[in-house]
């Protein structure tokens, strides 16, 4: 078929993600060569791929390594090619299409019975959640019937909103703890080749190891000798510390991807570890912070174990724990205690919507080689 103008308008709409990730590149990129004080310019038209290292840039007015210099004559063939296709081809050549073969019929049916499990039991949650508790009992579970919010009400006038404050308090001190602890450790194990930076890695991956439900006695006799016992602290400081592992893990993978040749101009230049680690490593490193960030809040929200162990008072419960108060408290409010659920897991879901991309880039990161 002719390249009509829609032909052409369906490409370019094609190209508009890759051209979003490109200017989002290009800024992470101008942030590292604003602080070369002027050894080497790199303005326009580039390229930056952290997972294999990759980095193609325009020369003006400087000396620019071959390397670079070479990616970006690369890169700059690859456009150009694209460019005469698109000028000279008067028409589109569809690639042919493959036979499809017999359909999966199995599959296909394993795949609707686990979507019906999964969301059948949401449906429910949110249906049920919204029934007045008297016709619980005398309608079918599956139907809508009165929709009302007054289980909602109910679950708000009884506490709600302390044991919500005492999560957020919980997973903002015990996220922004893990990712600091965690960058630097990261930084030091990445740049050091020092005896004492390799123990440290493998310490690090010991504790992936060792679950946590195996250590809580332990954790209990110092959260108590340390007086910390009902207390948020106590609720936070092991949170950190079962964090950090993994995160390690992440961070120097991602780390270990960033070229040497950066670190080796910003270190020619005269900077030092912190400003290194300040106006190279945190720019660069951004998805993967955002990546543990999530992953951690995640964790840290959902966690029931510690507060069940290390707090009393219902002062310092947070929202798993009082989801399980709720069960014993509305025992004959079915719809109360659901409704506590669906408000327990809102702000969580709401955080994995928005940060579920990041999610999955960063912990894929590092590990295609």
């Amino acid at each position: 078929q002719q390249r009509t103008p829609e032909v052409i308008e369906e490409e370019v709409r094609q190209l508009e993600p890759h051209l979003i990730r490109f200017r989002e590149n290009l800024v992470r990129l101008e942030v590292v060569a604003s602080q070369t004080r002027g050894k080497t310019r790199i303005k326009g038209g580039l390229r930056l791929q952290l997972p294999s290292g990759v980095i193609a840039a325009q020369e003006e007015g400087f000396e620019i390594e071959p390397v670079l210099r070479k990616a970006f004559a690369d890169l700059r063939h690859q456009v150009d090619r694209h460019v005469a296709r698109l000028k000279h081809e008067p028409e589109y050549k569809r690639p042919a299409r493959r036979r499809r073969g017999l359909p999966n019929i199995p599959a296909a049916v394993g795949g609707w019975l686990w979507l019906g499990a999964i969301i059948i039991p949401i449906y429910y949650i949110a249906i049920t959640s919204l029934k007045p508790r008297e016709d619980y009992y005398s309608t079918n579970p599956l139907l809508p019937s009165s929709p009302t919010f007054a289980p909602y009400a109910t679950v708000l006038q009884n506490q709600f909103v302390q044991y919500f404050l005492n999560s957020v308090v919980v997973v903002v001190f015990t996220v922004a703890g893990i990712v600091f602890l965690s960058l630097l450790a990261s930084y030091v194990i990445v740049r050091s080749r020092s005896g004492l930076a390799v123990f440290s890695n493998r310490l690090f991956l010991l504790g992936i190891a060792i679950p946590i439900q195996a250590t809580i006695i332990p954790i209990y006799l110092i959260i108590v000798q340390l007086g910390l016992y009902d207390t948020l602290a106590a609720l936070i400081l092991p949170g950190i510390a079962s964090g950090i592992p993994i995160t390690v893990l992440i961070l120097t993978n991602f780390m270990r991807d960033i070229p040497n040749e950066l670190y080796e101009s910003m270190t020619l230049d005269g900077a030092g570890d912190w400003k290194v680690f300040r106006t190279l490593v945190l720019p660069l490193s951004l998805p993967a912070i955002t990546t543990v960030g999530v992953y951690n809040a995640l964790n840290s929200w959902n966690n029931f174990l510690f507060p069940l162990i290390l707090t009393q008072s219902s002062a310092k419960r947070t929202l798993p724990l009082s989801l399980w108060t709720y069960q014993g408290e509305f025992q004959a409010d079915i719809p109360a205690v659901l409704a506590a659920v669906v408000l327990s897991a809102l702000p969580i879901l709401v955080l994995y919507v928005f940060g579920r991309r990041h999610l999955v880039a960063g912990l894929t990161a590092g590990f295609g080689k």
